[in-house]
């Protein structure tokens, strides 16, 4: 059993119908002091902490439904870098030394204009407190590590004139990599190919697209609505190993669309902005050929099997709004 999982378990108390985003606040703070963060300064609806250097945040706002009406929304924010210009040399850099995105996408501070984060956010739902709090845990954990992964990049991101703020006196990423996100080698992975496969028919469904079995999961391709006939392409894949954060599930969204990296922190700043429906984890950037394209990972330490239906739910959200920006 993970340390996070260790850490969740045990911590039920019951729903709050009426002030469902206080419980869920309720929750995380549980949680999260359950594990080593340090720093709390919190209130009634914000609070930010500091693990192994790295300084997070996490707050909830109104937030418009995904169904309609009004909502509440989770927000998760780990700085990673500093010094941030838009130049040309940042660019390229960053281009190179970014990897692909997992649990957050990478955005510019609307509190700094000159610091990029990772950003994550969840829509609160009735009766889900507890996958919720889970989720901001374990999204909080792969923040923290991704921020320290950028250190290994210093050199290159200096003389691009941008710097991590991150203390590096403080050392998390063996405590990280030791079982803290990596389940137990023995313990079967929750994401399933056939609950992939379950959802096939929704995506065929909501979003007239083409929809495929393959080994570990489903491969399905959407219109984009232009005269090319060009489509994109979905890969769900359970099963999959990640070099930092053990097994688990990968969803890849690859448009036709062409973009550069502030094309793509556009689109993270959009699904994580006040105008943004649905759950935001993982995020934009351009692949290899210059496409934008959403990635997505989730350790087998985050799963839970309501989970599905909301990452099927935000992959169709987002094939139907490449239509648009397409």
């Amino acid at each position: 059993m993970t340390t996070i999982a260790r850490t969740w378990e045990g911590i039920r108390p019951t729903v709050d119908e009426v002030d469902l985003g206080n419980e869920v606040f309720k929750r995380i703070r549980e949680v999260i002091r359950h594990g080593r963060e340090t720093g709390w300064a919190d209130d009634e609806s914000s609070f930010r902490w500091s693990q192994g250097g790295v300084a997070q945040r996490a707050w909830l706002e109104p937030a418009r439904g995904a169904l309609g009406g009004t909502a509440r929304r989770l927000q998760l924010r780990t700085p990673v870098l500093e010094g941030f210009s838009a130049s040309p040399d940042q660019i390229s850099t960053l281009s190179v030394v970014l990897s692909v995105p997992t649990l957050a996408g990478l955005i510019l501070s609307t509190d700094r204009p000159s610091r990029l984060e990772l950003a994550s956010s969840l829509d609160v739902s009735c009766g889900e407190a507890g996958v919720i709090a889970r989720v901001l845990s374990v999204s909080a954990h792969v923040q923290a590590a991704e921020a320290q992964g950028f250190l290994t990049g210093a050199n290159e991101l200096g003389l691009a004139g941008l710097s991590s703020p991150v203390d590096t006196s403080a050392a998390l990423a063996q405590w990280l990599h030791q079982g803290a996100l990596v389940g137990s080698v023995d313990a079967p992975s929750g994401w399933s190919s056939k609950q992939i496969a379950a959802c096939a028919e929704g995506l065929k469904a909501r979003t007239q697209g083409w929809v495929v079995r393959i080994p570990g999961g489903i491969c399905a391709t959407f219109p984009l609505g232009r005269a090319d006939g060009a489509r994109s392409i979905l890969e769900v894949k359970a099963g999959i190993a990640h070099s930092s954060f053990g097994m688990g599930l990968s969803c890849v969204l690859t448009t036709p669309i062409i973009g550069g990296p502030l094309d793509a922190m556009a689109w993270n700043t959009a699904e994580v902005g006040p105008d943004g429906l649905g759950d935001a984890l993982g995020g934009w950037w351009p692949n290899r050929s210059g496409n934008l394209t959403h990635s997505s990972f989730f350790p087998d330490a985050l799963y839970h099997k309501s989970l599905m239906p909301r990452i099927l739910l935000a992959l169709i959200r987002r094939a139907r709004e490449c239509v648009v920006r397409g």
